[in-house]
């Protein structure tokens, strides 16, 4: 529960799987106070009026770059996940969980047969959920889960929980993208219309104006 110092009071929420951490002072003054102290925190508590903590496991080593998944807990969690302009596709998994592993498989296969330049856009993190928390907002049921923040919308991400098989897990991972792509392309096209729209209005206008102008100098020649 992260308890460093004694005394200290912890509310725990099972369910949801996080819980309250709260120091208590030993001040022979502030001892009086204690059960008022407690009754009062467990209220806020269960008023959401404080934060609740999440259970982490220690920060990762320094890990391999060519790695495709790179390991993230619960402690820098937000900083990879949000603070980047990129595709996140996050693995959630327990070591015990048999089927993880054979996802964790195919998910490595399509990651690897994905174009150089595709695979680029996005970041692959993985999460023990045997030593680390996920906020209960992801609503996360079942194991093995993928989920994808897409670059411009990370507060709303898209979990996948299967079908697991290769052409299924491919087509999750890209739909953000290729949807972002395909619009790209269309208002490339649109602005090269634009662009060969204005060349013309342009050429004419010229063409227009040096038409007015040899007509305005032959006029003046035959005078």
């Amino acid at each position: 529960f992260g308890i460093t110092s004694l005394p200290s009071v912890v509310v725990a929420d099972f369910h949801h799987n996080y819980h309250y951490l709260k120091k208590l002072s030993i001040s022979q003054k502030e001892q009086n106070n204690l059960v008022t102290e407690i009754i009062s925190f467990v209220r806020k508590c269960e008023n959401n009026e404080i934060s609740p903590i999440l259970r982490s496991a220690p920060y990762p080593p320094i890990q391999n770059q060519n790695s495709l998944f790179q390991e993230i807990v619960a402690f820098n969690f937000e900083e990879k996940v949000f603070e980047n302009n990129k595709e996140v596709v996050l693995f959630l998994f327990t070591p015990t969980c048999k089927q993880c592993a054979q996802v964790r498989l195919s998910l490595e296969k399509v990651v690897s047969e994905l174009e150089t330049d595709l695979r680029s856009q996005f970041l692959f993190y993985e999460m023990n959920l045997y030593s680390n928390d996920i906020s209960t907002k992801y609503k996360i049921e079942i194991l093995p889960t993928i989920i994808i923040f897409p670059r411009k919308s990370k507060q709303n991400p898209r979990k996948f929980v299967g079908p697991f098989d290769n052409k299924s897990i491919s087509n999750f991972i890209q739909k953000d993208f290729l949807q972002f792509i395909r619009t790209k392309n269309v208002l490339t096209e649109i602005q090269k219309k634009k662009l060969s729209n204005q060349s013309k209005i342009l050429k004419n206008a010229l063409q227009s104006h040096l038409s007015i102008k040899l007509k305005s100098q032959s006029s003046t020649c035959s005078i």
